[in-house]
C-alpha cells in the first residue's frame, strides 16, 4: 500500500501545470480534466507502482505461504526443499519466477 499511495501522490504531482491551463483555457470541465489531462500524465507513473507493488505482493505471498501455510506454491517449495527433492524445488521456482517475470512483461 505504501508503494502505491507513494507513487500516487507522485503522479499527481507529475501532470504539468501548462497542459492543467490549457485545458481550462478552453473550457474544460472537471471531469473532461481529469480524464483527459490528469489521467494521461498520470498513467506511466501509476503502471509502474503497479509493477513494482506486483513484485513486492508476490514475494510476500511465497514468504507467506513457506512459513505460514498449509497449502500453495510457497509451501510446496519449502517442503521440497527441506526433503531435497532438488527437481521440484527448481520446477516450483522456476514456475514462480516465469509467473512474475510474465506479469512483468505484460504491464510493461
Amino acid at each position: 500500500m505504501f508503494i502505491v499511495i507513494m507513487s500516487t501522490t507522485t503522479a499527481v504531482e507529475s501532470v504539468k501545470v501548462e497542459h492543467l491551463t490549457v485545458a481550462r483555457s478552453y473550457g474544460a470541465t472537471p471531469w473532461q480534466t481529469a480524464f483527459r489531462v490528469y489521467l494521461p500524465s498520470m498513467l506511466p507513473v501509476l503502471l509502474e507502482a503497479l509493477r513494482i507493488s506486483m513484485i513486492f505482493n508476490l514475494t510476500g505471498v511465497i514468504l507467506a505461504e513457506m512459513y505460514a501455510s498449509r497449502d500453495g506454491i510457497g509451501h510446496q517449495i519449502a517442503t521440497w526443499g527441506e526433503n531435497f527433492q532438488m527437481k521440484q524445488l527448481l520446477a516450483g521456482v522456476v514456475m514462480v519466477a516465469a509467473i512474475a517475470m510474465t506479469f512483468n512483461e505484460l504491464v510493461r
